[in-house]
């Protein structure tokens, strides 16, 4: 699952799969990578769905066409501020912030900053609370690739 965060992320850095594996070692391999992408995936498809769209034949573009147009519906969007999914190869954000910044937005001018920014801070939450961690564990390891909130993300 470490490839489906990393695409959401578009994290080239090379450790990003180190540090995850790292950081799910220290768990225990309790899988909260796969349980984080698995909450990522359930809410985007409860989203999809409301819109009238099937997961399973969407377009990233027809997905992003369609957020936009219902950028003012707060229950639409609740639950989605690290929710993003990747169709043909592009990532379309379900924050609410990208969504309302996008408006008008050519699709290849999109902005993914603030789900990236809600995803890295997901992440972090998960694994600190997580009673195997230790907190300065896990932001040394998230700070090892710049993926904290004042990272290059």
């Amino acid at each position: 699952m470490t490839h489906k965060l990393r695409q959401l992320m578009s994290c080239d850095h090379p450790s990003f799969a180190v540090t995850i594996r790292e950081l799910e070692r220290s768990t225990g391999h309790e899988g909260i990578d796969v349980r984080l992408i698995a909450d990522i995936y359930h809410h985007a498809h409860v989203v999809m769905r409301r819109l009238g769209l099937d997961p399973n034949n969407t377009t990233a573009q027809e997905l992003y066409r369609s957020l936009e147009a219902h950028r003012h519906n707060p229950v639409l969007f609740r639950d989605t501020a690290y929710v993003g999914v990747c169709y043909d190869g592009e990532v379309v954000s379900f924050n609410v912030e990208d969504v309302a910044h996008n408006y008008d937005m050519p699709f290849h001018k999109r902005s993914l900053r603030h789900m990236r920014r809600e995803l890295i801070g997901e992440m972090v939450r998960r694994y600190r609370e997580h009673p195997r961690t230790h907190d300065s564990t896990v932001e040394d390891h998230f700070a090892s690739i710049q993926l904290v909130s004042g990272g290059s993300l």
